[in-house]
């Protein structure tokens, strides 16, 4: 550490050997060196270097040597304890520093290297994930396409029926890809204003079926509510895979509710939440829901998709998806759309 000395003396005392001159024995010996003016320990000099006199301070951590701290005073200067005993705790306080920061700099590399390597696991994960969700319909497709290359000539008198497995196949190969592609790119909004309640009510409608073949009690709560900005298709796609996994949860008796609210804060910003009280989540699960292709359900139940979908169109959305659950109570999922209700006038009446 250097001040006030010219360039071509700062770089040759930063090149001073340990045990040499003033600065290269304060390192050597781990004291406080001084001289009140160049005299013989001074082994660097130059023509013209002023004269002057010099602390030299170690820069210790326990027996490392980190630096020196170099003062140069007025020739002549005349040193105390009180003064020595002030420097050597300045030094040590930068030795705190100095550790302290390469401490730092240390963890920073290791968390870039862990998260690197958290990164090729998820990068894992999601290939072994699109491998399981695609298998099976290509298997089937496959075995289709056998079947009727042993009879090429259409002799095969269910064709029309491995047609259509091998359509069906294809169009979920197709709708993995297509959501993949939404993750990974999400894509431009094509908002317009919404009634939430018809938005709630065609989700009601379109999960009816299953809600009513595994004996469940869907129950809607929708407030007064102003048309909302959303982007219709998607938003519905996200609602209906987050009322699709309640479902999956939940067995006999057992109910889901599906709310919409205004933020009570926030006035314009729209709340919908989807609440169950089905297995719910372990807790070491809890926190990997919403990764691409996780899922608790058996192998070739679940494609693991829908909640990342979920996330990715609230997060296009500007909003945040929330998830809370405990084991054997349910669970709930919160999507938060800030600013989304427009200053329309509420549409009347609540269900």
């Amino acid at each position: 550490v250097q001040k006030g000395l010219d360039p071509h003396i700062q770089h040759a005392c930063a090149e001073v050997n340990f045990g040499n001159c003033l600065c290269g024995r304060a390192a050597a010996d781990h004291q406080v060196q001084f001289a009140g003016c160049l005299d013989e320990r001074h082994e660097v000099r130059f023509d013209g270097m002023p004269a002057h006199g010099q602390y030299c301070v170690p820069i210790v951590d326990e027996q490392t040597v980190l630096g020196v701290l170099n003062i140069y005073v007025r020739e002549g200067h005349e040193s105390t304890e009180r003064e020595t005993e002030f420097l050597a705790a300045v030094a040590n306080i930068l030795a705190g520093i100095v550790q302290r920061q390469r401490a730092q700099e240390e963890r920073h590399q290791h968390e870039l290297i862990a998260l690197s390597r958290e990164r090729l696991a998820r990068v894992g994960e999601i290939a072994t994930g699109v491998a399981h969700t695609i298998r099976n319909p290509l298997h089937g497709v496959l075995s289709c396409v056998e079947i009727l290359e042993q009879n090429p000539c259409g002799e095969n008198e269910n064709v029309a029926d491995l047609l259509g497995l091998m359509r069906e196949g294809l169009e979920r190969i197709s709708r993995t890809t297509q959501r993949l592609l939404m993750l990974a790119s999400g894509g431009s909004l094509g908002r317009r204003p919404t009634d939430v309640r018809t938005l709630i009510n065609d989700v009601e409608r379109m999960l009816g079926a299953r809600v009513q073949a595994k004996g469940l009690i869907l129950q809607v709560e929708i407030a007064s509510l102003p048309p909302a900005l959303l982007e219709i298709e998607r938003v519905y796609e996200a609602v209906a895979n987050v009322v699709g996994n309640a479902i999956d949860a939940c067995s006999n008796g057992d109910v889901i509710t599906i709310r919409a609210s205004r933020q009570p804060i926030l006035d314009a910003t729209l709340l919908l939440e989807v609440e169950d009280r089905g297995e719910g989540i372990a807790e070491d699960n809890l926190h990997r829901v919403l990764d691409p292709f996780f899922s608790t359900k058996p192998v070739g139940e679940g494609s693991g998709l829908g909640l990342a979908m979920a996330q990715r169109v609230v997060a296009d959305h500007g909003g945040s998806i929330a998830i809370t659950s405990k084991e054997g109570e349910g669970t709930r999922v919160r999507m938060v759309f800030p600013g989304a209700l427009s200053d329309g006038k509420p549409l009347e009446g609540t269900s």
